[in-house]
């Protein structure tokens, strides 16, 4: 392939996928190395806007620097704005327990999103092509992962494009040579203890020998799977409403009607994955019995079987250590999701303060303080009003048919095992105030309006 015919091929990609418009600027991802020289080039000829940024993550010595040298120089020559940064890789790896390998990811991305927002530019190129395109096929398949993950390296993700994804790498290089330009080789890319290494080096060319064309057709199954997933997407909305109810604080995931759909484990990875729940799980849900009250967890959230319902909340701290109320000098107390108000009256109470569950009217004469405010625990007990014998909280919650989230979140006001009241609920039947109470302690619970709703 011709130069020009490369040029033609990568400017008909950027115009089929809309990737970039002729009044914006790309800032291009410059290592060094083949392809985003190329990409510079390439660029550059089809006479886009562009400046390269390049990251310099003092890994290889020397070498690290004369690549950031060479790609200041080449963009002097061709008269593009260069910038470039140090990064101390191997701390930052070890600080956050992660691969020396995906915290230069990290911090490449982030650093090239910082330079777009405060620099306005409006795309960031970076140079993969189909090459890459098949490997992360293969790697993405042989690691078991979503059958999304077929669709492999997106042409756009947000403000990151590939204009050389439908390139292959011989392409490239053919076109290098042809315009003379000058790239700078990783040694590191010929180590196998990397497994993209590994498969290129050693597996890609066996494969080859299979089909000598395996990089184009994994890259043409990627493209499939990435049309296919847009198809899929529209029918599995419509699943998937009809399965789940989005509620205040958390989802209500019906069960039967999942276990109905002959597709219910796909059903659930396109529900649970985005909230970080893996195939492990999800396998657990669809095959093992399901008792109520069983809880799954990922990192960030929590799902309980409730009954008939799967209940996806996100994690939070449950425990509230006890808060003593002293009426001389605490009038409110601020809790983790609201306020705590304390007031005494008359006992002159309006119909409509009575029918507001937010508000707990008490015989002052009755109770004791200091008073405090606390957590529900396994054998709690009190007289709900309205009874004259107890009833363990935990059966109260149950008879009221209240999901396993919101039950985690109830406070009390206590005094030593009394439950003078659940707050937002109900009170003791025993505190209650009657015809001879002649003062009456209010509580009133003002609960956190910018709480937000379940994301």
């Amino acid at each position: 392939m011709s130069y020009l015919s490369l040029e033609h091929k990568v400017a008909k990609f950027i115009s089929r996928h809309q990737l970039l418009r002729e009044d914006e600027t790309v800032l291009v991802a410059l290592s060094g190395g083949l392809d985003s020289m190329v990409l510079l080039y390439l660029l550059h000829r089809l006479h886009f806007k562009i400046t390269a940024a390049h990251c310099n993550f003092k890994l290889r010595g020397e070498a690290s620097d004369a690549d950031e040298f060479a790609c200041e120089a080449i963009c002097k020559e061709m008269q593009i704005p260069f910038t470039s940064r140090h990064f101390e890789t191997k701390v930052v790896a070890e600080e956050k327990k992660i691969s020396i390998q995906m915290a230069a990811r990290d911090l490449r991305y982030d650093w090239f999103k910082q330079l777009a927002l405060s620099h306005g530019y409006g795309a960031i190129a970076t140079a993969h092509h189909s090459n890459d395109q098949a490997e992360t096929v293969l790697l993405n398949l042989l690691s078991g992962k979503s059958i999304e993950s077929i669709r492999g390296i997106p042409v756009r993700n947000n403000t990151i494009i590939r204009p050389l994804l439908q390139c292959t790498k011989e392409e490239l290089r053919q076109y290098a040579l042809e315009k003379n330009i000058r790239w700078r080789e990783d040694s590191s890319n010929a180590e196998n203890h990397y497994k993209r290494n590994l498969l290129r080096n050693e597996i890609m060319p066996l494969l080859r020998q299979i089909n000598p064309s395996v990089e184009e057709q994994l890259s043409r199954l990627a493209e499939r799977m990435a049309d296919w997933n847009l198809l899929a997407e529209e029918g599995i909305s419509s699943k998937i409403a009809a399965i789940v109810e989005e509620e205040k604080d958390f989802l209500r995931i019906h069960v039967q009607r999942l276990m109905d759909h002959p597709a219910k484990k796909m059903l659930l990875w396109k529900l649970l994955s985005p909230y970080g729940f893996d195939g492990a799980v999800i396998e657990d849900m669809t095959t093992q019995p399901l008792e109520s009250g069983k809880i799954f967890l990922s990192a960030s959230y929590t799902l309980t079987v409730d009954r008939d319902s799967f209940l996806l909340e996100k994690t939070i701290e449950t425990a509230t250590a006890p808060y003593v109320l002293i009426p001389e000098g605490n009038e409110c107390i601020i809790l983790p999701n609201g306020v705590l108000h304390l007031s005494f009256h008359e006992n002159k109470i309006s119909r409509e303060q009575l029918l507001n569950n937010n508000n707990a009217f008490l015989d002052a004469g009755l109770v004791q303080f200091p008073l405090e405010v606390r957590s529900w625990e396994e054998g709690d007990s009190f007289y709900p009003l309205g009874m004259d014998h107890p009833k363990k909280l935990s059966d109260y919650f149950i008879d009221k048919k209240i999901p396993v989230p919101e039950k985690h979140k109830k406070l009390l006001v206590t005094h030593g095992r009394d439950i003078l009241w659940i707050i937002g609920d109900r009170i003791d039947q025993r505190y209650r105030i009657t015809e001879n109470t002649t003062r009456v302690l209010i509580l009133h619970w003002q609960p956190d309006e910018h709480e937000p709703p379940f994301h």
